[in-house]
């Protein structure tokens, strides 16, 4: 889901770059907000591991401006994966993204076509689902991964992380990795 920090014009393009994806899946509800405290919804132990259903390659949009998401296997304590949305006129968007366990939390960090690094620790995490957030952070501040089928997860995107409605959600089919 991709290129989704940034900050001034950075956030314009990034949010350009997705209009027509985020026009393709329904707005309404997925999951129920709750009232809990970030950090008690995610088990003191969890790991990558417990993503591993994000492994594989996953496309959203359509052909001719997809959204695209590639996670390799957890190991070694990671999963790495790269995000990348083609644009109308032929050029991409990019992000770098790992799944770790930072200071001591499990977190969804993004390098998004050359900009800061940003960090969001994991504040919800159940069999099938995993949300991610930041409030320091400018746009977006809270992420939503929610495994529909072993072939589908949508990826909610929020731009704040009091909002009870994505700014945008992606639905992610399985797609055949590349070679």
């Amino acid at each position: 889901m991709r290129h989704l920090c940034g900050s001034g014009g950075g956030r314009i393009a990034w949010l350009a770059l997705h209009v027509a994806a985020a026009l393709l899946v329904p707005t309404g509800a997925l999951l129920a907000q709750t009232t809990e405290t970030p950090g008690d919804r995610v088990p003191a132990a969890a790991s990558v591991q417990a993503l591993a259903w994000l492994q594989g390659c996953w496309q959203a949009g359509s052909t001719e401006r997809p959204v695209e998401e590639v996670w390799m296997a957890p190991r070694g304590g990671v999963m790495v994966g790269m995000g990348r949305s083609l644009r109308a006129d032929g050029s991409a968007g990019w992000e770098h993204l790992l799944l770790s366990v930072r200071e001591g939390r499990l977190t969804y960090s993004a390098l998004p076509s050359g900009q800061a690094l940003t960090h969001f620790p994991a504040t919800e995490l159940g069999p099938g689902r995993v949300r991610f957030e930041n409030a320091d952070h400018d746009f977006p501040q809270a992420l939503l991964y929610r495994r529909v089928s072993a072939d589908a997860v949508v990826a909610s995107v929020y731009g704040s992380v009091a909002d009870s409605e994505p700014a945008f959600r992606l639905r992610y089919a399985r797609v055949a990795c590349p070679s």
